[in-house]
């Protein structure tokens, strides 16, 4: 488009701009909706992406109350009995849903609760309750440590699925490998071959 004086070329400019804030605001909006705490990982990272969504709807000329930020909080949390109870409980305790002190005081009791489910789960404080991924494909942290089997205990001894059925090169012993012998473990430093 030829501009024939500088105003047209103004005004071509700002309604170009102003369709691109608008994309901008219709994407950050979604990404809003979207947000869950499943795919941030942790409840201080999802309230930061809540907070800088916020910000970022600022700058394109909508501010969202505190009321519309603990909905889409409260909404992205997990849909887990654990999480549907305290988001019961919470709505009612919270004082008043549309102001800065209700949303600070949901930002403590979101971050006071994933400390509860940490201590129940045995996570260490950089392991995330939940592992990040796409959208649906979600997975909680369930174990502290790298799984190598899944071993179910009956009467204290281990049931294995697939049971080994070679000799262990440390003991001689049938149905086990080193690494999994016990009597490995037993072993002194200097003890050993």
């Amino acid at each position: 488009m030829e501009w024939t004086t500088a105003l047209s070329m103004w005004h071509d400019t700002h309604a170009n701009d102003q369709t691109a804030t608008s994309y901008d605001l219709n994407h950050l909006q979604r990404e809003l909706y979207e947000s869950t705490l499943e795919e941030s990982g942790t409840v201080l990272e999802y309230i930061n992406h809540i907070q800088e969504l916020r910000d970022k709807l600022v700058m394109c000329g909508q501010t969202p109350s505190y009321a519309h930020l603990i909905f889409h909080i409260l909404e992205g949390l997990p849909e887990m009995p654990e999480w549907t109870t305290w988001v019961m409980v919470t709505k009612a305790a919270l004082p008043d849903q549309n102001s800065l002190a209700g949303f600070k005081k949901l930002k403590e009791q979101l971050l006071g609760y994933e400390a509860e489910l940490r201590r129940k789960k045995f996570l260490l404080p950089d392991q995330a309750l939940y592992t990040k991924g796409r959208r649906g494909n979600q997975r909680r942290q369930e174990s502290t440590g790298p799984a190598t089997h899944s071993v179910s205990r009956v009467r204290g001894k281990s049931q294995r699925p697939n049971s080994f059925s070679g000799t262990c090169h440390r003991c001689g012993k049938k149905g086990h490998k080193k690494a999994d012998c016990w009597q490995e473990r037993n072993i002194t430093a200097p003890d050993r071959r």
